[in-house]
């Protein structure tokens, strides 16, 4: 009798059941009995659940859930509309399964112009009390059981403002991921490098005491980092000369590093002086150094063509650069190949390499 009773006075809004509740496994159902008694729930009909009915941990939580909820309903209402409503504080003692309990509690009487609007997802409900709107929490289910928050649950307005600030923060983060992106493939990308033939030539001479005959090659490039950031240089170099019918003369490769080899600061010009001797037949053709010491010849062949291939690769930091590179091919045309004479000046205009 004393706990039949006592369900009446603490008129609390939970499901009923008959079974013992596992908090742990029924979260699930719980939640969807949430949503049925947020449609049905008015102040003129209230669920009720028999204390006896619960296990001794499962009506220690119910009671210690509702007291916290109270005492925060007493704590924001004021001195008016506490009379108004017609506040009622008790100490209340009930018996479960041989267990005692007493928790002070406070029970809020529904008025004509009270009006429950619904449940939120942790099943507390909001009312507005009067001209003032203010909201109140009146609506206490099994639910709030897991809740670990000691505050209770938040107001749409105060989840409204946390929506909007993981939104900014979701936003920042995004563009800030962007720009750190943006910064390391700016650093990492692979700059230009332009060359150009000095005069647009290569001077050739014979040394036909020496033995084997040799070739001396003379040519000067001009090795240009439009970057204004970060050095380029470029390694693994080979030239190759070729008549203007692109059959191969001969090739010469440039000495790698930041002395001899193409190294270029940002916004800087490097020139490069290519100055080698070759073998005949070896290295050069006959065929090549007999134009070259014929008498009655030009000593000369327009068009040719200058090749050059490698790597290009960008200055991490230092004399760091990025590994691999990038494979770059340069074709330099028309340039003049021959001995130093009238005929070959004629042809000093600087010719431009373009990426192929």
């Amino acid at each position: 009798m004393k706990e039949e009773m006592l369900a009446e006075r603490l008129n609390i809004l939970m499901v009923t059941t008959d079974k013992k509740i596992n908090f742990e496994e029924k979260k699930t159902k719980l939640k969807e009995r949430r949503v049925e008694l947020a449609a049905t729930s008015e102040y003129s009909k209230m669920l009720t659940m028999r204390m006896d009915k619960l296990d001794s941990n499962a009506a220690m939580i119910v009671c210690a859930v509702r007291h916290k909820m109270m005492k925060r309903l007493a704590v924001e209402m004021e001195a008016t509309e506490k009379e108004a409503a017609g506040k009622e504080s008790t100490g209340t003692w009930y018996r479960v399964n041989g267990y005692a309990y007493n928790y002070p509690w406070i029970r809020q009487l529904p008025r004509p112009t009270d009006r429950y609007l619904h449940c939120s997802s942790t099943g507390v409900v909001g009312r507005q009390a009067g001209a003032k709107r203010r909201r109140h929490q009146e609506c206490y289910l099994a639910s709030s059981m897991g809740k670990d928050d000691d505050d209770g649950d938040p107001t749409r307005v105060r989840w409204l403002m946390d929506a909007a600030r993981y939104a900014v923060a979701a936003l920042v983060t995004a563009v800030t991921v962007a720009v750190i992106a943006r910064a390391v493939v700016v650093s990492l990308r692979s700059e230009k490098l332009e060359i150009t033939v000095v005069n647009g030539t290569v001077t050739a001479s014979v040394n036909t005491a020496a033995n084997p005959t040799q070739v001396r090659l003379l040519m000067t490039i001009h090795n240009y980092n439009p970057s204004g950031r970060v050095g380029i240089q470029y390694v693994g170099v080979n030239i190759t000369l070729l008549y203007q019918n692109d059959t191969p003369i001969t090739w010469i490769s440039i000495e790698d590093g930041p002395v001899n080899g193409i190294h270029v600061e940002p916004q800087f010009i490097r020139e490069s002086v290519v100055d080698t001797s070759l073998n005949v037949p070896d290295d050069v053709p006959a065929a090549f150094a007999g134009a070259m010491t014929a008498p009655n010849g030009s000593q000369l062949f327009e068009n040719a063509k200058v090749h050059l291939k490698g790597t290009l690769q960008t200055q991490i930091s230092g004399l760091n650069y990025t590994h691999g590179g990038q494979p770059t091919e340069y074709l330099c045309s028309p340039v003049a190949i021959g001995v130093k004479s009238e005929k070959l000046l004629a042809h000093a205009v600087d010719v431009s390499c373009e990426e192929v």
